[in-house]
């Protein structure tokens, strides 16, 4: 993170980028503080899916279309039953 933070800023010609100096501490620092946000990001991302949500992102999704917590069922079933829930046919809706 800190090379590409480096590699953004350098072209811009703001900044001395030299190591071991403040601006290196400081850009460290940024780019330690915006992995963690990525690293989050990235979970928030994998568990708003059905089709790659684990552990709490799936009983939410199964909660939402009223399943119930399946004791020894694989989480690719659990997936499945979710996007079946979730699935709509033409018979579906009536005029």
């Amino acid at each position: 993170m800190a090379h590409t933070l480096y590699s953004l800023l350098e072209p811009l010609g703001l900044y001395k980028l030299r190591r071991n100096s403040l601006i290196d501490a400081e850009l460290a620092a940024y780019a330690a503080a915006l992995s963690i946000l990525e690293e989050g990001l990235e979970e928030i991302r994998s568990q708003a899916f059905v089709q790659t949500a684990h552990g709490e992102g799936l009983l939410r999704h199964e909660k939402l279309v009223g399943l119930q917590e399946r004791a020894g069922v694989s989480l690719a079933a659990r997936r499945q039953l979710v996007i079946y829930r979730l699935s709509t046919s033409p018979f579906d809706f009536h005029l």
